[in-house]
């Protein structure tokens, strides 16, 4: 079995461990962590639970994942430890600095200025600009949820609850079905480009963790097309 000496994780909100100077809707510093455990801690709640990645690197025997881009040294990923590129809103394809899952968000710059998510496409870019990946890495990708949910929010016509409209347009607009499937399987044949980067340029493992089925959330019945999500 796989003994990885370090796990590099890119996507998503599963595999966010919190970026430094991240800005949230009202301007404030913000830490996210997806988790299913909130304790409380004084009279706050607190997601103090593990994220996705944290019980996979915990299952290999590393103590902490933290965030890749704050533990660069000479402006490498360490060859050992494990680390996330990920952040909640990303997309599968993207630069840096492009429309991320949320439309983006307003910095604490300007009432202009939005701050987007690295998109799984930005985040291998960085990784693959500083180094390449050894043989016993190990990749964990976690992508396509924001994907799903910005696509069926621009094919959602009603507006539920307040502000979905807004979204929606920052998003770019309503999209028919045919733009909708079509706009899936871009995404679908991007993230396979993306999983043949890394492995191209030498990763031998790499774990893919697919959406899970959107349409059963709460959210999604919330806004009355739980079947296109």
């Amino acid at each position: 079995p796989i003994t990885p000496t370090r796990i590099v994780a890119f996507g998503d909100a599963l595999v966010d461990v919190g970026q430094t100077g991240r800005v949230d809707a009202n301007n404030a510093n913000t830490a996210y962590r997806f988790t299913v455990n909130q304790d409380r801690v004084g009279t706050t709640l607190a997601n103090t639970g593990n994220t996705f990645i944290e019980a996979v690197a915990s299952n290999f025997g590393f103590g902490s994942v933290s965030y890749a881009l704050d533990n660069l040294t000479a402006g490498r990923l360490p060859s050992s430890g494990a680390y996330s590129y990920g952040e909640f809103g990303a997309l599968v394809s993207g630069a840096a600095g492009t429309k991320d899952a949320r439309g983006c968000i307003k910095d604490t710059a300007s009432a202009t200025t939005a701050y987007c998510a690295y998109n799984l496409q930005a985040q291998i870019d960085l990784f693959l600009a500083k180094g390449t990946p050894t043989s016993n890495d190990l990749f964990v990708i976690s992508i396509g949820t924001g994907d799903i949910m910005a696509t069926g929010i621009q094919g959602t016509t009603t507006t539920p609850y307040e502000g979905f409209d807004d979204l929606r347009t920052l998003l770019g607009g309503t999209l028919t079905t045919a733009q909708i499937n079509a706009r899936m399987q871009t995404a679908a044949d991007a993230l396979a480009a993306q999983v043949k980067r890394l492995t191209d340029a030498g990763a031998k493992y790499v774990l893919v963790v697919g959406p899970p089925n959107v349409g059963r959330s709460p959210w999604a019945t919330t806004t009355g097309n739980a079947t296109l999500f």
